[in-house]
């Protein structure tokens, strides 16, 4: 994995490089260790609070040949005592696939967890979600979506954790209808497929912003029934760095919503989200509401 943390704030995951390891460690120990009669390098996994020991530091002793952080099954002196069960269930060690994860379930403490930490961050969640997307969700869409969510019993499932949640927000709720969605600028390529492919709906100008319509003839919408449908497939995690993660965005056109496996593709995206990033953001927001109750009350 290509993250880590320190003991003064293990819960902050720090990016991973030379550089950000020695300026947060300041290469001491207990950090840097000897053992086995080697000089060794530790940190903390920001999930489960485990040791963890930099591979090709300095010297590329492993196929990889990049720095990255790997979980070790030992106790290390001043810095973290090994936990399996913590291990186990750790996302960083133990990524799950949403479309993979055979039905395995969260520990109740930990779904407990995660539903607490969505709904204190559910507007940076859907933040993050828009801008990969370039979408901005009408609110019956959000509303939509969150009961989906909600429904898929989300927060049970175990390849749903802190550092995906924007994806596996959008992953876990089914298909929306994305009429009145709002097209942002770094999304033309979207914009450019409905004006080419879709035979019942075009983007409209409104100002400087661009919405999805259903064309009209003349001045009244198409009787139409069909609908342009938004959903989330394909989840996949680097095998490296877990915490960097995408799914794939599919638009489908369908002429007849009473028969919704006959449609045509419009557009197909695949979007990436840095984990870090977003725990991150989220734990920035947390320590600064923390400080205005502390000193406003």
């Amino acid at each position: 994995m290509n993250v880590f943390s320190v003991l003064s704030d293990p819960d902050n995951p720090i990016s991973l490089s030379e550089s950000s390891y020695h300026k947060a460690t300041q290469r001491a120990h207990p950090y840097v260790q000897i053992r086995d009669g080697e000089t060794k390098c530790y940190a903390l996994c920001p999930s489960c609070k485990n040791p963890v020991h930099l591979r090709n530091r300095i010297v590329k002793n492993t196929e990889a040949k990049t720095l990255y952080a790997a979980h070790v099954a030992f106790n290390v002196a001043g810095l973290a005592e090994y936990s399996q069960e913590r291990y186990q269930i750790c996302p960083l060690a133990n990524p799950q696939r949403l479309d993979r994860a055979g039905g395995k379930k969260h520990p109740g403490a930990v779904a407990a967890d995660l539903k607490r930490f969505f709904l204190e961050n559910a507007d940076l969640v859907i933040d993050f979600l828009e801008k990969r997307i370039g979408l901005a969700l009408p609110d019956y869409a959000r509303e939509n979506m969150l009961k989906d969510f909600g429904a898929n019993r989300a927060f049970e499932y175990a390849g749903v954790t802190k550092y995906n949640l924007p994806l596996a927000f959008a992953y876990l709720t089914e298909a929306q209808a994305m009429t009145g969605f709002e097209i942002m600028k770094n999304q033309q390529g979207l914009a450019a497929a409905i004006t080419e492919k879709c035979q019942d709906f075009e983007v409209t100008s409104r100002g400087v912003r661009q919405y999805i319509s259903r064309k009209k003839t003349g001045e009244v919408p198409t009787s139409r029934s069909s609908k342009l449908y938004l959903s989330f497939h394909d989840h996949e995690i680097s095998k490296e760095q877990p915490e960097k993660q995408t799914v794939t965005m599919v638009v489908n056109e369908t002429p007849d919503p009473k028969m919704p496996d006959v449609y045509r593709e419009i557009y197909r995206q695949a979007i990436s989200l840095d984990g870090v990033l977003f725990l991150r953001t989220c734990l920035r927001r947390a320590r600064l509401l923390s400080m205005a109750k502390a000193h406003i009350g």
